[in-house]
């Protein structure tokens, strides 16, 4: 997971959002496959207040694009 500084100055941001995503994507690992490896890159600082619904269908349709690639 990375969250650059770029992102957020603010630690308390960035860690807020590497928890967020960390935590739907615990919950989406038994839909992988054993053995898969990934590496996350967040952009925005939106994703800090983005609603949780929102943000797992984004996360949910790129492990879906990778899953069927």
């Amino acid at each position: 997971m990375v969250v650059s500084k770029k992102v957020s100055k603010s630690a308390v941001t960035r860690n807020r959002i590497r928890r967020r995503v960390f935590e739907i994507i615990r919950g989406e690992m038994d839909t992988l496959d054993d053995g898969f490896e990934g590496v996350f890159a967040v952009f925005r600082d939106s994703t800090a207040s983005m609603p949780h619904d929102e943000l797992k269908k984004h996360i949910r349709d790129l492990l879906g694009k990778v899953k069927s690639a």
